[in-house]
């Protein structure tokens, strides 16, 4: 599946579902998908639900939250950096990195479409993601996805 159509599903999926636990079950699905075009480590992307689960509860705590059409283009944007290190980076860091771009455009700044700015939630959050996927994840990776996603 292309990027960009994974990119799209999430997008599609934030605006439409409310019941959290379908939305979850769904962004693991296209997290999988995803894995499986970055990295043959669909086991590593399992092995996270748990904790990616907790962490998607907490980034959807209102159903009613939307996607506007600006945080669709900077995730499109997102995804696109990301494809060019897919092949470079295991596919539970890229499934991290995803999860952390959908955390900031669903805080109170949802829509403005900056790349280049991080809430604090975000750093907290991407700080839990990183320090669990640490065990594939040495800091050079780290430093090239921040670069990628945040430059």
């Amino acid at each position: 599946m292309p990027t960009e159509n994974v990119a799209h599903k999430l997008a599609e999926l934030v605006k439409t579902t409310d019941n959290k636990v379908l939305l979850m079950n769904q962004v693991h699905s296209l997290l999988t998908d995803l894995s499986k075009i970055s990295s043959p480590s669909t086991q590593d992307i399992q092995n996270n639900y748990p904790f990616l689960s907790k962490i998607l509860l907490e980034c959807f705590p209102e159903t009613s939250k939307k996607l506007e059409q600006k945080g669709l283009e900077a995730l499109l944007v997102s995804l696109k950096s990301l494809e060019e290190i897919a092949f470079a980076v295991p596919g539970a860091v890229i499934a991290d990195t995803i999860n952390r771009q959908l955390e900031m455009w669903t805080t109170e700044n949802i829509g403005t479409g900056l790349l280049t700015k991080c809430s604090p939630s975000t750093e907290i959050v991407g700080g839990l993601l990183i320090s669990h996927a640490g065990h594939f994840l040495n800091l050079s990776l780290d430093k090239i996805i921040k670069e990628k996603i945040y430059a």
